[in-house]
């Protein structure tokens, strides 16, 4: 269970800070993260909400830069995977805590520390630090122990208290046997020991480490950033005043919104042309779109002069409902053309009918005339 606890606060703490990478000025409109209430976060090269999808969101604020995840804890870019750097302990291959530090990395899955160059953030004497840290080999993880010899940590006082690792333990255990041995000569049971020294050795943690190469005070180098101490000297950072529990919001300002469809003309599916005599039958009739329409179907009645209606089959002029962009265009077919200005014409589709009413006028009195109708819609 303490093995558990261990990991999951390594995860919590691992790494945090300031990107290789050129970042675009913060003078250039940029996306940007802010929590549910307006409060801003940080300004991100992301397209869209990261987080919302399960990732870290790449963050860049006042030259910092690095990602942040659902919880608004703040981590750097370029952090192994699958790898936890822990500050809790800094480790020595001296056996007094002096000379160069390292931290303990681990991994929870089976995989190679490859080199990389980070940084993270820890607490000494009430002030924060940014330490870079750094892997210059590739190592497979859980083939053999970091040859580090003691450790330090802070002690309730603040104080650093160094210690001999597991491993240097062993090892003093594994060279006095060895002496013994040499001198005093051994048997099969303390060379079974001796072999189960150096199991145990091989398995003892870190098993690996890495170096810290530059520190840096970052106390009061952000205003709006915030700190998180933990046990051990680990801490976690976040920016200040963020509702983090009413969630994470993705601002798109780079995105120009999407140009509205321009409208098009309508296709016609349904256009029909008739031509009627003046009597009231159907001189010619053509179809170019629609159904077909057999000639019985087709009729037009003289109701009175001038009057006419043109019935026209309902698989083509439905009578119970609307129809769409319904056209209409009737003209009077006349012999002299001096009868053209004073003759006049109207249609119109009856309610809840399919017939077409056509009226034909002739200096302002009802006229019989021949015509022409075209539908369509």
């Amino acid at each position: 269970m303490k093995k558990s606890y261990s990991k999951k606060l390594s995860l919590l703490i691992c790494g945090l800070l300031i990107s290789p990478f050129n970042y675009a000025a913060e003078s250039t409109p940029s996306n940007y993260y802010q929590d549910a209430h307006g409060n801003f976060i940080g300004y991100t090269h992301d397209q869209y909400n990261s987080i919302y999808e399960g990732y870290g969101a790449s963050l860049f604020r006042d030259g910092w830069s690095g990602l942040m995840d659902a919880d608004g804890n703040l981590k750097y870019a370029g952090y192994p995977e699958h790898t936890y750097i822990s500050t809790t302990n800094t480790y020595y291959k001296s056996t007094d805590c002096s000379g160069a530090g390292y931290f303990s990395l681990s991994t929870d899955v089976l995989s190679y520390f490859e080199p990389f160059k980070t940084e993270v953030v820890t607490k000494k004497h009430n002030k924060y630090n940014q330490l870079t840290v750094q892997k210059k080999n590739t190592i497979a993880s859980e083939t053999k122990p970091a040859n580090v010899l003691s450790f330090s940590t802070l002690n309730a006082d603040g104080n650093l208290v160094c210690e001999k690792t597991p491993y240097a333990i062993l090892k003093q255990k594994i060279t006095a046997l060895q002496e013994s041995l040499q001198n005093n000569g051994g048997d099969d049971e303390s060379d079974e020991y001796l072999s189960e020294l150096y199991v145990e050795l091989r398995y003892t943690k870190p098993s690996d480490v890495a170096e810290i190469v530059d520190s840096t005070d970052i106390t009061n180098k952000y205003s709006w950033m915030g700190f998180k101490d933990y046990s051990g000297g680990s801490v976690s950072i976040f920016v200040k005043g963020i509702d983090y529990n009413a969630g994470i919001e993705f601002v798109d300002v780079l995105t120009p919104p999407p140009q509205p469809e321009e409208l098009t003309y309508v296709r016609r599916s349904h256009d029909l042309s008739v031509r009627v005599q003046s009597n009231g039958s159907i001189g010619s009739a053509s179809i170019t779109q629609g159904p077909d329409i057999k000639i019985s179907q087709l009729f037009a009645v003289k109701k009175s002069t001038g009057i006419y209606e043109v019935n026209i089959p309902e698989t083509f002029l439905p009578k119970n409902r609307s129809v769409k962009n319904l056209q209409l265009q009737c003209s009077i077919n006349v012999g002299a053309a001096s009868l053209i200005p004073n003759a006049n014409i109207g249609c119109y589709k009856l309610s809840n009918q399919n017939k077409i009413r056509v009226v034909t006028t002739l200096n302002e009195n009802y006229y019989n005339s021949d015509f022409s109708l075209n539908i369509k819609y």
